[in-house]
Protein backbone atom coordinates (compact mmCIF):
# COMPACT_ATOMS: atom_id res chain seq x y z
CA UNK A 1 0.00 0.00 0.00
CA UNK A 2 1.61 3.55 -1.33
CA UNK A 3 -0.96 6.09 0.84
CA UNK A 4 -3.71 4.00 1.53
CA UNK A 5 -3.38 2.73 -2.22
CA UNK A 6 -2.53 -0.47 -3.84
CA UNK A 7 1.14 -0.04 -5.26
CA UNK A 8 1.32 -0.36 -8.86
CA UNK A 9 3.69 -3.00 -10.45
CA UNK A 10 5.90 -1.03 -13.38
CA UNK A 11 5.05 -2.69 -16.21
CA UNK A 12 7.64 -3.89 -19.22
CA UNK A 13 8.71 -0.26 -20.39
CA UNK A 14 9.54 0.70 -17.23
CA UNK A 15 11.40 -2.53 -16.40
CA UNK A 16 13.28 -2.05 -19.73
CA UNK A 17 13.57 1.08 -19.68
CA UNK A 18 16.53 1.11 -17.31
CA UNK A 19 18.81 -1.26 -18.55
CA UNK A 20 18.06 0.00 -22.35
CA UNK A 21 18.89 3.77 -21.24
CA UNK A 22 22.47 2.04 -19.38
CA UNK A 23 22.78 0.01 -23.49
CA UNK A 24 22.24 3.44 -24.90
CA UNK A 25 25.01 4.87 -23.02
CA UNK A 26 27.46 2.73 -23.50
CA UNK A 27 26.62 2.46 -27.29
CA UNK A 28 27.50 6.17 -27.42
CA UNK A 29 30.35 6.16 -25.44
CA UNK A 30 32.53 4.22 -27.18
CA UNK A 31 30.74 3.72 -30.84
CA UNK A 32 33.84 2.43 -32.31
CA UNK A 33 34.50 -0.25 -29.84
CA UNK A 34 30.86 -1.43 -30.64
CA UNK A 35 31.12 -1.14 -34.12
CA UNK A 36 34.25 -3.19 -34.35
CA UNK A 37 32.79 -6.05 -32.59
CA UNK A 38 29.62 -5.56 -34.48
CA UNK A 39 31.82 -6.29 -37.56
CA UNK A 40 32.76 -9.35 -36.42
CA UNK A 41 29.77 -10.95 -35.05
CA UNK A 42 28.13 -9.90 -38.74
CA UNK A 43 31.02 -11.72 -40.62
CA UNK A 44 30.64 -14.72 -38.58
CA UNK A 45 26.47 -14.51 -38.87
CA UNK A 46 26.69 -13.52 -42.61
CA UNK A 47 28.89 -16.32 -43.51
CA UNK A 48 26.82 -19.01 -41.60
CA UNK A 49 23.71 -18.07 -42.94
CA UNK A 50 25.01 -18.10 -46.59
CA UNK A 51 24.00 -20.45 -49.02
CA UNK A 52 26.21 -23.27 -49.96
CA UNK A 53 26.63 -23.22 -53.80
CA UNK A 54 27.02 -26.67 -55.57
CA UNK A 55 29.09 -25.22 -58.21
CA UNK A 56 30.36 -21.70 -56.34
CA UNK A 57 33.26 -21.76 -59.25
CA UNK A 58 30.98 -22.00 -62.77
CA UNK A 59 30.38 -19.56 -65.76
CA UNK A 60 32.14 -16.32 -64.50
CA UNK A 61 33.93 -17.58 -61.41
CA UNK A 62 36.05 -19.88 -63.64
CA UNK A 63 37.92 -16.94 -65.23
CA UNK A 64 38.75 -15.43 -61.97
CA UNK A 65 40.19 -18.36 -60.60
CA UNK A 66 41.91 -19.37 -63.96
CA UNK A 67 43.88 -15.69 -63.33
CA UNK A 68 44.29 -16.21 -59.76
CA UNK A 69 45.90 -19.51 -60.06
CA UNK A 70 48.53 -18.31 -62.38
CA UNK A 71 49.46 -14.71 -60.84
CA UNK A 72 50.05 -16.99 -57.82
CA UNK A 73 52.28 -19.80 -59.33
CA UNK A 74 53.40 -17.35 -62.09
CA UNK A 75 52.97 -14.13 -62.10
CA UNK A 76 51.38 -13.78 -64.89
CA UNK A 77 47.70 -12.62 -65.78
CA UNK A 78 45.98 -15.48 -68.07
CA UNK A 79 43.08 -17.28 -67.94
CA UNK A 80 44.46 -19.86 -69.88
CA UNK A 81 43.15 -23.28 -68.49
CA UNK A 82 46.99 -24.65 -68.78
CA UNK A 83 49.01 -25.66 -65.79
CA UNK A 84 52.71 -24.59 -66.77
CA UNK A 85 53.55 -20.85 -67.33
CA UNK A 86 51.27 -18.85 -70.00
CA UNK A 87 51.53 -16.11 -72.01
CA UNK A 88 50.47 -13.06 -70.80
CA UNK A 89 46.43 -12.35 -71.95
CA UNK A 90 43.95 -9.75 -71.50
CA UNK A 91 40.83 -11.43 -69.82
CA UNK A 92 38.00 -9.78 -67.49
CA UNK A 93 39.40 -7.16 -64.93
CA UNK A 94 42.54 -8.15 -62.57
CA UNK A 95 41.59 -6.77 -59.07
CA UNK A 96 39.49 -9.78 -58.16
CA UNK A 97 41.60 -12.24 -59.34
CA UNK A 98 44.66 -10.37 -57.59
CA UNK A 99 42.53 -10.65 -54.53
CA UNK A 100 41.90 -14.54 -54.97
CA UNK A 101 45.91 -14.82 -56.23
CA UNK A 102 46.94 -13.41 -52.88
CA UNK A 103 44.16 -15.43 -50.52
CA UNK A 104 46.10 -18.28 -52.41
CA UNK A 105 49.35 -17.17 -50.74
CA UNK A 106 47.78 -16.64 -47.69
CA UNK A 107 45.98 -20.13 -47.34
CA UNK A 108 47.47 -23.28 -48.39
CA UNK A 109 44.33 -25.11 -48.61
CA UNK A 110 43.17 -22.68 -51.66
CA UNK A 111 46.77 -22.80 -52.67
CA UNK A 112 46.59 -25.91 -54.13
CA UNK A 113 43.54 -24.77 -56.69
CA UNK A 114 44.70 -25.91 -59.65
CA UNK A 115 42.32 -25.67 -63.30
CA UNK A 116 41.93 -30.07 -62.61
CA UNK A 117 39.00 -28.46 -60.05
CA UNK A 118 36.41 -27.44 -62.73
CA UNK A 119 36.58 -31.25 -63.56
CA UNK A 120 36.36 -32.38 -59.99
CA UNK A 121 34.54 -29.64 -58.60
CA UNK A 122 33.13 -32.17 -55.23
CA UNK A 123 36.91 -32.70 -54.39
CA UNK A 124 37.75 -29.11 -54.60
CA UNK A 125 34.91 -27.53 -52.91
CA UNK A 126 36.50 -27.64 -49.64
CA UNK A 127 39.76 -25.50 -51.40
CA UNK A 128 37.28 -22.69 -51.77
CA UNK A 129 36.30 -21.89 -47.87
CA UNK A 130 38.55 -19.08 -47.25
CA UNK A 131 37.61 -16.90 -50.70
CA UNK A 132 33.78 -17.34 -49.65
CA UNK A 133 34.13 -16.94 -45.86
CA UNK A 134 36.41 -13.60 -47.33
CA UNK A 135 33.49 -12.45 -48.94
CA UNK A 136 31.95 -12.52 -46.02
CA UNK A 137 34.48 -10.64 -44.25
CA UNK A 138 34.33 -7.81 -47.53
CA UNK A 139 30.17 -7.61 -46.55
CA UNK A 140 30.99 -7.14 -42.78
CA UNK A 141 33.83 -4.85 -43.34
CA UNK A 142 31.94 -2.70 -45.98
CA UNK A 143 28.68 -2.30 -43.49
CA UNK A 144 31.44 -0.29 -40.67
CA UNK A 145 32.67 1.60 -43.58
CA UNK A 146 29.41 3.00 -44.27
CA UNK A 147 29.19 3.78 -40.45
CA UNK A 148 32.38 5.42 -40.06
CA UNK A 149 31.33 7.18 -43.13
CA UNK A 150 28.24 8.27 -41.79
CA UNK A 151 29.03 9.95 -39.03
CA UNK A 152 31.49 11.66 -40.36
CA UNK A 153 28.73 13.24 -42.88
CA UNK A 154 26.23 13.90 -40.21
CA UNK A 155 27.40 13.24 -36.71
CA UNK A 156 24.52 11.15 -35.94
CA UNK A 157 25.36 7.78 -34.04
CA UNK A 158 22.07 6.31 -34.90
CA UNK A 159 22.04 6.94 -38.54
CA UNK A 160 25.74 5.83 -38.87
CA UNK A 161 24.00 2.18 -37.37
CA UNK A 162 21.19 2.31 -39.72
CA UNK A 163 23.64 2.95 -42.98
CA UNK A 164 25.78 0.03 -41.42
CA UNK A 165 22.93 -2.65 -40.72
CA UNK A 166 21.31 -1.33 -44.33
CA UNK A 167 24.48 -4.23 -45.50
CA UNK A 168 24.85 -6.37 -42.52
CA UNK A 169 21.08 -7.28 -42.66
CA UNK A 170 20.77 -7.40 -46.60
CA UNK A 171 20.20 -11.05 -47.34
CA UNK A 172 19.10 -10.59 -51.00
CA UNK A 173 22.03 -8.80 -51.59
CA UNK A 174 23.47 -11.65 -49.78
CA UNK A 175 22.25 -14.58 -51.66
CA UNK A 176 25.24 -15.03 -53.84
CA UNK A 177 27.79 -14.97 -51.02
CA UNK A 178 29.88 -18.23 -51.63
CA UNK A 179 30.00 -17.78 -55.22
CA UNK A 180 33.19 -17.21 -56.22
CA UNK A 181 32.59 -13.83 -58.11
CA UNK A 182 33.82 -10.18 -58.11
CA UNK A 183 31.12 -7.98 -56.83
CA UNK A 184 31.46 -8.09 -53.38
CA UNK A 185 35.08 -7.16 -53.49
CA UNK A 186 33.44 -3.89 -55.35
CA UNK A 187 31.49 -3.08 -53.09
CA UNK A 188 33.80 -3.42 -50.37
CA UNK A 189 36.01 -0.86 -52.55
CA UNK A 190 32.59 1.42 -53.35
CA UNK A 191 32.12 1.87 -49.54
CA UNK A 192 36.19 2.22 -48.70
CA UNK A 193 36.04 4.85 -51.82
CA UNK A 194 32.94 6.89 -50.11
CA UNK A 195 34.77 6.73 -46.51
CA UNK A 196 37.71 8.58 -47.87
CA UNK A 197 36.08 11.05 -49.78
CA UNK A 198 34.02 11.82 -47.04
CA UNK A 199 37.33 11.65 -45.03
CA UNK A 200 39.65 13.87 -48.06
CA UNK A 201 36.59 16.19 -48.02
CA UNK A 202 37.80 18.64 -45.46
CA UNK A 203 41.99 18.31 -45.90
CA UNK A 204 44.42 19.45 -48.38
CA UNK A 205 44.41 18.31 -51.75
CA UNK A 206 47.18 15.51 -51.46
CA UNK A 207 44.34 13.94 -49.43
CA UNK A 208 42.44 13.15 -52.66
CA UNK A 209 45.48 10.35 -53.05
CA UNK A 210 43.51 7.96 -51.06
CA UNK A 211 40.17 7.86 -52.74
CA UNK A 212 42.11 8.23 -56.11
CA UNK A 213 43.74 4.98 -55.27
CA UNK A 214 40.32 3.40 -54.26
CA UNK A 215 38.84 3.98 -57.43
CA UNK A 216 41.16 3.10 -59.44
CA UNK A 217 40.97 -0.22 -57.72
CA UNK A 218 37.08 -0.34 -58.49
CA UNK A 219 37.65 0.30 -61.79
CA UNK A 220 39.86 -2.41 -61.95
CA UNK A 221 37.28 -4.78 -60.49
CA UNK A 222 34.74 -3.31 -62.46
CA UNK A 223 35.63 -1.73 -65.72
CA UNK A 224 32.23 -0.30 -66.52
CA UNK A 225 33.44 2.69 -63.53
CA UNK A 226 36.12 3.78 -66.45
CA UNK A 227 32.52 5.48 -67.91
CA UNK A 228 32.07 6.85 -64.17
CA UNK A 229 35.14 8.41 -63.84
CA UNK A 230 35.02 10.38 -67.42
CA UNK A 231 31.50 11.18 -65.95
CA UNK A 232 32.78 12.19 -62.72
CA UNK A 233 35.74 14.22 -63.61
CA UNK A 234 33.23 16.46 -66.04
CA UNK A 235 30.84 17.44 -63.66
CA UNK A 236 33.64 18.12 -61.25
CA UNK A 237 34.91 20.81 -64.29
CA UNK A 238 31.01 21.95 -64.40
CA UNK A 239 31.14 22.44 -60.48
CA UNK A 240 34.53 24.27 -60.62
CA UNK A 241 33.13 26.49 -63.55
CA UNK A 242 30.16 27.74 -61.52
CA UNK A 243 30.99 27.84 -57.94
CA UNK A 244 33.87 30.45 -58.39
CA UNK A 245 34.79 30.52 -54.90
CA UNK A 246 36.21 26.73 -54.71
CA UNK A 247 37.49 26.86 -58.50
CA UNK A 248 40.65 26.33 -57.07
CA UNK A 249 40.09 23.87 -54.43
CA UNK A 250 38.11 21.82 -56.91
CA UNK A 251 40.77 22.08 -59.70
CA UNK A 252 43.57 20.89 -57.65
CA UNK A 253 41.66 17.99 -56.12
CA UNK A 254 40.82 17.01 -59.67
CA UNK A 255 44.31 17.10 -60.68
CA UNK A 256 45.43 15.05 -57.60
CA UNK A 257 42.74 12.45 -58.93
CA UNK A 258 43.18 12.00 -62.31
CA UNK A 259 47.20 11.76 -62.12
CA UNK A 260 46.71 9.17 -59.79
CA UNK A 261 43.77 7.45 -61.55
CA UNK A 262 45.40 7.20 -64.51
CA UNK A 263 48.92 5.80 -63.42
CA UNK A 264 47.04 2.80 -61.80
CA UNK A 265 44.05 2.38 -64.72
CA UNK A 266 46.01 3.96 -67.61
CA UNK A 267 49.03 1.48 -66.80
CA UNK A 268 47.01 -1.41 -67.10
CA UNK A 269 45.24 -1.01 -70.22
CA UNK A 270 49.29 0.22 -71.82
CA UNK A 271 49.76 -3.65 -70.54
CA UNK A 272 46.89 -4.63 -72.46
CA UNK A 273 47.86 -2.65 -75.70
CA UNK A 274 51.62 -4.54 -75.31
CA UNK A 275 49.88 -7.75 -74.82
CA UNK A 276 47.21 -8.12 -76.95
CA UNK A 277 47.10 -4.77 -79.16
CA UNK A 278 43.79 -3.90 -77.04
CA UNK A 279 44.12 0.09 -75.07
CA UNK A 280 41.33 -0.98 -72.84
CA UNK A 281 40.37 -2.74 -69.35
CA UNK A 282 39.56 -5.62 -70.09
CA UNK A 283 39.08 -7.83 -72.93
CA UNK A 284 35.72 -6.64 -75.23
CA UNK A 285 32.21 -7.77 -74.30
CA UNK A 286 30.45 -4.49 -74.99
CA UNK A 287 29.08 -6.23 -78.34
CA UNK A 288 27.39 -9.10 -76.58
CA UNK A 289 25.90 -6.78 -73.54
CA UNK A 290 24.27 -4.64 -75.75
CA UNK A 291 23.23 -7.31 -77.81
CA UNK A 292 21.25 -8.23 -75.22
CA UNK A 293 19.95 -4.97 -74.50
CA UNK A 294 18.94 -4.06 -77.26
CA UNK A 295 16.74 -7.20 -78.08
CA UNK A 296 14.92 -5.57 -75.51
CA UNK A 297 13.68 -2.77 -77.71
CA UNK A 298 11.71 -5.58 -79.23
CA UNK A 299 8.97 -5.93 -76.49
CA UNK A 300 5.37 -5.92 -77.58
CA UNK A 301 3.32 -3.65 -75.42
CA UNK A 302 1.61 -6.58 -73.36
CA UNK A 303 5.30 -7.56 -72.53
CA UNK A 304 6.54 -4.04 -71.49
CA UNK A 305 4.13 -4.05 -68.43
CA UNK A 306 4.85 -7.44 -68.31
CA UNK A 307 8.39 -7.02 -67.60
CA UNK A 308 7.26 -4.64 -64.48
CA UNK A 309 5.57 -7.56 -62.82
CA UNK A 310 7.71 -10.36 -63.99
CA UNK A 311 10.97 -8.35 -62.74
CA UNK A 312 9.50 -7.94 -59.27
CA UNK A 313 11.82 -9.58 -57.25
CA UNK A 314 9.87 -12.87 -54.81
CA UNK A 315 6.85 -13.76 -56.60
CA UNK A 316 7.19 -11.50 -59.59
CA UNK A 317 7.28 -14.23 -62.12
CA UNK A 318 4.38 -16.18 -60.71
CA UNK A 319 2.49 -13.12 -60.78
CA UNK A 320 3.25 -12.45 -64.66
CA UNK A 321 2.45 -16.44 -65.26
CA UNK A 322 -0.82 -15.64 -63.33
CA UNK A 323 -1.96 -12.33 -65.05
CA UNK A 324 -0.47 -12.71 -69.09
CA UNK A 325 -0.34 -15.36 -71.66
CA UNK A 326 2.59 -17.59 -72.44
CA UNK A 327 3.63 -15.57 -75.00
CA UNK A 328 3.97 -12.66 -73.10
CA UNK A 329 6.03 -13.92 -70.38
CA UNK A 330 7.81 -17.03 -71.66
CA UNK A 331 10.38 -14.87 -73.28
CA UNK A 332 11.56 -12.94 -69.92
CA UNK A 333 12.40 -16.89 -68.99
CA UNK A 334 16.22 -16.45 -68.71
CA UNK A 335 17.31 -19.95 -71.08
CA UNK A 336 14.02 -19.69 -72.90
CA UNK A 337 14.79 -21.05 -76.42
CA UNK A 338 13.68 -18.34 -78.44
CA UNK A 339 13.74 -15.99 -75.04
CA UNK A 340 15.35 -12.63 -74.72
CA UNK A 341 18.50 -13.21 -73.38
CA UNK A 342 19.56 -16.44 -75.39
CA UNK A 343 18.14 -14.07 -78.39
CA UNK A 344 20.82 -11.48 -77.70
CA UNK A 345 23.75 -13.57 -76.12
CA UNK A 346 23.20 -16.12 -79.05
CA UNK A 347 22.51 -13.56 -81.79
CA UNK A 348 25.51 -11.77 -81.65
CA UNK A 349 28.72 -14.54 -82.12
CA UNK A 350 25.89 -15.68 -84.83
CA UNK A 351 25.70 -12.19 -86.51
CA UNK A 352 29.59 -12.18 -86.06
CA UNK A 353 30.62 -15.59 -87.60
CA UNK A 354 28.43 -14.49 -90.92
CA UNK A 355 29.94 -11.36 -91.59
CA UNK A 356 33.10 -13.07 -91.22
CA UNK A 357 32.21 -16.12 -93.73
CA UNK A 358 30.65 -13.11 -96.31
CA UNK A 359 32.83 -10.75 -96.20
CA UNK A 360 36.45 -12.51 -95.08
CA UNK A 361 36.64 -10.54 -91.63
CA UNK A 362 39.11 -11.13 -89.08
CA UNK A 363 36.63 -11.60 -85.82
CA UNK A 364 38.00 -8.25 -84.56
CA UNK A 365 37.02 -6.54 -87.73
CA UNK A 366 33.47 -8.36 -87.57
CA UNK A 367 32.71 -7.21 -83.93
CA UNK A 368 33.52 -4.04 -84.60
CA UNK A 369 30.92 -3.61 -87.28
CA UNK A 370 28.82 -5.36 -85.39
CA UNK A 371 28.89 -3.27 -82.47
CA UNK A 372 28.79 -0.10 -84.48
CA UNK A 373 25.71 -1.37 -85.90
CA UNK A 374 23.93 -1.99 -82.90
CA UNK A 375 24.75 1.41 -81.47
CA UNK A 376 22.91 2.55 -85.05
CA UNK A 377 19.71 0.36 -84.41
CA UNK A 378 19.69 1.52 -80.65
CA UNK A 379 20.40 5.24 -82.02
CA UNK A 380 17.62 5.03 -84.55
CA UNK A 381 14.93 3.68 -82.09
CA UNK A 382 15.98 6.17 -79.54
CA UNK A 383 12.30 7.00 -77.67
CA UNK A 384 12.08 3.34 -77.65
CA UNK A 385 15.42 2.46 -76.09
CA UNK A 386 14.36 5.31 -73.72
CA UNK A 387 11.43 3.83 -72.79
CA UNK A 388 12.48 0.26 -72.11
CA UNK A 389 15.19 1.46 -70.33
CA UNK A 390 12.81 2.07 -67.34
CA UNK A 391 11.43 -1.82 -66.76
CA UNK A 392 15.51 -2.80 -67.14
CA UNK A 393 16.65 -0.17 -64.46
CA UNK A 394 13.40 -0.84 -62.13
CA UNK A 395 14.83 -4.69 -62.52
CA UNK A 396 18.41 -4.25 -61.18
CA UNK A 397 16.92 -2.72 -58.26
CA UNK A 398 15.78 -5.58 -56.60
CA UNK A 399 18.97 -6.42 -55.32
CA UNK A 400 18.38 -4.52 -52.26
CA UNK A 401 16.38 -6.07 -49.22
CA UNK A 402 14.63 -2.56 -48.63
CA UNK A 403 14.35 -0.89 -51.86
CA UNK A 404 10.74 -0.02 -50.61
CA UNK A 405 12.36 2.84 -48.60
CA UNK A 406 16.08 2.80 -49.68
CA UNK A 407 15.41 3.77 -53.18
CA UNK A 408 12.94 6.63 -52.59
CA UNK A 409 15.28 7.58 -49.67
CA UNK A 410 18.01 7.86 -52.03
CA UNK A 411 16.12 10.33 -54.45
CA UNK A 412 15.22 12.70 -51.11
CA UNK A 413 18.79 12.57 -50.10
CA UNK A 414 20.13 14.00 -53.73
CA UNK A 415 17.57 16.83 -53.86
CA UNK A 416 18.25 17.99 -50.30
CA UNK A 417 22.27 17.66 -50.74
CA UNK A 418 21.34 19.94 -54.03
CA UNK A 419 18.78 22.39 -52.05
CA UNK A 420 21.33 22.87 -48.39
CA UNK A 421 24.78 22.68 -50.79
CA UNK A 422 26.09 19.24 -49.08
CA UNK A 423 27.97 18.78 -52.06
CA UNK A 424 30.21 16.40 -50.31
CA UNK A 425 26.80 13.99 -50.12
CA UNK A 426 26.29 14.18 -53.20
CA UNK A 427 29.86 13.31 -54.35
CA UNK A 428 29.81 10.50 -52.02
CA UNK A 429 26.22 8.86 -53.73
CA UNK A 430 27.22 9.98 -57.29
CA UNK A 431 29.31 7.05 -58.21
CA UNK A 432 26.33 4.75 -57.21
CA UNK A 433 23.95 6.86 -59.08
CA UNK A 434 26.30 6.01 -61.86
CA UNK A 435 26.38 2.65 -61.29
CA UNK A 436 22.09 2.54 -61.09
CA UNK A 437 21.64 4.62 -64.31
CA UNK A 438 24.49 3.43 -66.83
CA UNK A 439 23.87 -0.74 -66.50
CA UNK A 440 20.18 -0.52 -67.32
CA UNK A 441 22.01 1.64 -70.56
CA UNK A 442 24.19 -0.90 -71.95
CA UNK A 443 22.63 -4.51 -70.19
CA UNK A 444 20.51 -6.66 -69.02
CA UNK A 445 20.61 -5.04 -65.95
CA UNK A 446 20.22 -8.66 -63.61
CA UNK A 447 19.95 -7.29 -60.11
CA UNK A 448 23.66 -8.63 -59.09
CA UNK A 449 25.04 -5.70 -61.12
CA UNK A 450 23.76 -3.58 -59.26
CA UNK A 451 25.88 -4.64 -55.98
CA UNK A 452 27.62 -1.31 -56.19
CA UNK A 453 25.03 1.26 -55.56
CA UNK A 454 24.35 -0.65 -52.25
CA UNK A 455 26.57 2.14 -50.32
CA UNK A 456 24.84 4.90 -51.81
CA UNK A 457 21.27 3.30 -50.88
CA UNK A 458 22.57 2.75 -47.51
CA UNK A 459 23.61 6.35 -46.78
CA UNK A 460 20.56 7.37 -48.26
CA UNK A 461 18.59 5.02 -45.39
CA UNK A 462 20.95 6.50 -43.05
CA UNK A 463 20.09 9.90 -43.30
CA UNK A 464 16.42 9.68 -44.32
CA UNK A 465 15.16 7.28 -41.64
CA UNK A 466 15.73 9.36 -38.57
CA UNK A 467 13.99 12.32 -40.62
CA UNK A 468 11.27 9.92 -41.39
CA UNK A 469 10.73 8.52 -37.53
CA UNK A 470 10.85 12.55 -36.35
CA UNK A 471 8.15 13.15 -38.91
CA UNK A 472 6.24 10.34 -37.47
CA UNK A 473 6.85 11.27 -34.30
CA UNK A 474 5.52 15.38 -35.11
CA UNK A 475 2.44 13.73 -36.30
CA UNK A 476 1.65 11.58 -33.86
CA UNK A 477 1.99 14.32 -31.36
CA UNK A 478 -0.11 16.81 -33.25
CA UNK A 479 -2.69 14.23 -33.13
CA UNK A 480 -2.83 13.42 -29.82
CA UNK A 481 -2.69 17.46 -29.09
CA UNK A 482 0.38 17.78 -28.03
Amino acid sequence: MVNGRPAIRPGWRQWLAGPMARFGANLAARPRAWALAATFAAAILIGLLAERPVDPDYADATAYLKAAFHLANHGTFSESGEFGPPSPQIGREPGYAVFLAALMRIDPTFGGFTPACFRDNDVCRVRYRVPQWANAALVAVSGLLMFLAMRLLSGNLWAAWIAAGHLWLNHEFQDGLFYLISDYLAVFLMALTALLTAWAWRRREVAWVAPAVTFAALTLTKAIFLYGALALAGLALVAAAIASEARRRVLSALVVVVAVYAVGVGGWMLRNQVVAGMFAVTQTRAGIALSTREVLNHMSPAQYGGAFVYWTRGAGDSWAKRLFAKEVWEPFELYAPDGFYLRGQLGYPRRVEALMRVEGLSRRAAQEIIDRRLVSEILDNLPVYAATTLPVLYRGIWIDEFIVFSFPALVWLCLWALRRRRWEVLALVLPGLFSLTFYPLISLNIPRYQMTTLPALALATGFALPVFAAWVRRRIRRAQGR
